[in-house]
């Protein structure tokens, strides 16, 4: 099995990503197992419209789909980042418009379009029986400095606005975004893509926290 122990480092993964790794193969170098990866990735989406469904069960209180998909337990859904953080917000502050707006958007809701936590991964796993050559929940390692000082609390508990701030914060300092930016404004593409539901005031907020260069006044350039 190819070394994947640079994937512990990730909190994120796209379907795909998280599909080779299940099956022991490293993302970047696995376009001959494409096809087994494609097996994997048709149930993690078949799994995902069925944690879609229940969100609108459970705003709505009417179930989309077959009688055949009806969920009898939370363990059978494959939630998202996204989905999850917007579930959170409506049951804490009780705001709903955020996600069934999300719901009624084919292209914001699209299984190619989500993240899915290590949480997420290790979750739907145990739910449905099934191994992964690779290890998504983590045994010992702490996922971040916040734990160590509070370690009950899991990331994907934290504050929608704070989730993001934590999540920018670290995908900025991995290189995300274009390199001759500053860091806020990578901060801001990067919410503004992950997090549309924020407002522009919210974006700016939260880029304003998460923003590694802490340094005031105008930068000068290399003219100046």
């Amino acid at each position: 099995m190819a070394d994947l122990s640079h994937w512990d480092f990730a909190e994120h993964f796209s379907s795909y990503d998280a599909a080779a790794l299940i099956l022991g193969y490293e993302p970047s170098e696995s376009e001959e197992a494409q096809g087994r990866i494609r097996i994997v990735t048709d149930r993690m989406e078949m799994h995902f419209e069925l944690a879609k469904s229940a969100a609108f069960e459970n705003l709505f209180g009417d179930y989309v789909g077959s009688e055949d998909n009806v969920i009898n337990s939370p363990e059978i859904g494959l939630t998202s980042v996204r989905l999850d953080a917007l579930h959170r917000r409506c049951a804490i502050f009780g705001e709903e418009t955020p996600l069934s707006d999300w719901l009624a958007d084919r292209r914001l809701g699209r299984f190619e379009n989500q993240e899915f936590s290590r949480k997420n991964i290790a979750d739907w796993l145990e739910g449905i029986g099934m191994a992964s050559r690779y290890a998504f929940r983590r045994k010992d390692v702490k996922a971040n400095a916040l734990s160590q000082v509070l370690p009950d609390v899991d990331p994907l508990d934290l504050p929608p606005e704070l989730d993001a701030a934590n999540m920018a914060f670290m995908m900025v300092s991995k290189g995300y975004g274009d390199q001759a930016a500053t860091p806020r404004n990578r901060l801001v593409e990067y919410l503004e893509k992950h997090y549309p539901d924020f407002k522009s005031d919210a974006v700016q907020r939260i880029a304003t926290v998460a923003n590694p260069d802490k340094s005031t006044g105008r930068k000068k350039t290399a003219k100046e």
